[in-house]
């Protein structure tokens, strides 16, 4: 007899066995691809943007701006 599961049949009756192995491979590879992706999106593209009171602190500290500036602009930025 040549049907499925029969001595003789096509791999032996290892054919449905064989299309599961391939099934999971193929889910578990799908599966990596799209964790890798997601992993990669969540993370920040690069250093985050420097805060605007980091920023007036450097400016005071070059001496671009002077002290009477930096108090006034600082007491700006922190008004709500």
């Amino acid at each position: 007899m040549m049907g499925y599961g029969f001595p003789g049949s096509w791999m032996g009756g290892w054919s449905w066995f064989g299309m599961g192995l391939g099934l999971v491979f193929w889910a578990l590879l799908i599966g990596l691809v799209a964790w890798i992706v997601v992993s990669l999106a969540q993370r920040p593209a690069g250093p985050s943007a420097p805060r605007p009171e980091d920023v007036l602190r450097a400016r005071y500290a070059r001496g671009e701006i002077t002290r009477e500036e930096y108090e006034h602009t600082l007491q700006v930025l922190r008004q709500p």
